[in-house]
């Protein structure tokens, strides 16, 4: 059995998909995550991250904002046309107010600016979590 048909049980605290074109970012996420307890898997394009979306499933999505290929805003609409109960985060190093009304439109639940602290971004990932089992749950009593 492969780790994407795990019960939720024994994939401690849930699956983060990271995408971001910096690789210098998305090794140490990963690394922070797996040591916190959670699965996760990165990749530094949006198409190779919406491919593993549609083999696997993941909880939360954490994206870069700015990328050459797809924005994290389209990767993240892309990706809740997929999975439905997927939680987005965006992280940007720019503080645009245009920029986070578009993420909050298309259904991120959260933005964070970069350079952000480790605990910080591990308390958003873990409120997004909470957010990803409620949509969850309210999925599985509506089907």
């Amino acid at each position: 059995m492969d780790k994407a048909s795990t019960p939720r049980e024994i994939s401690n605290q849930g699956r983060i998909l990271i995408v971001d074109d910096e690789t210098d970012i998305v090794t140490p996420l990963c690394d922070l995550f797996s040591a916190n307890g959670y699965e996760s898997v990165g990749y530094s394009s949006a198409k190779e991250a919406l491919e593993a979306l549609k083999e696997r499933e993941f909880d939360v999505l954490l994206t870069d904002l700015s990328m050459p290929e797809m924005d994290g805003i389209k990767l993240l609409k892309a990706a809740l046309e997929i999975n439905p109960s997927l939680v987005g985060i965006i992280m940007t190093a720019s503080d645009s107010v245009e920029a986070t009304v578009k993420a909050k439109k298309v259904g991120a639940f959260d933005y964070i600016l970069k350079p952000f602290h480790f605990s910080e971004l591990l308390l958003i990932v873990s409120d997004a979590m909470e957010a990803h089992w409620v949509r969850e749950s309210e999925r599985s009593t509506t089907d």
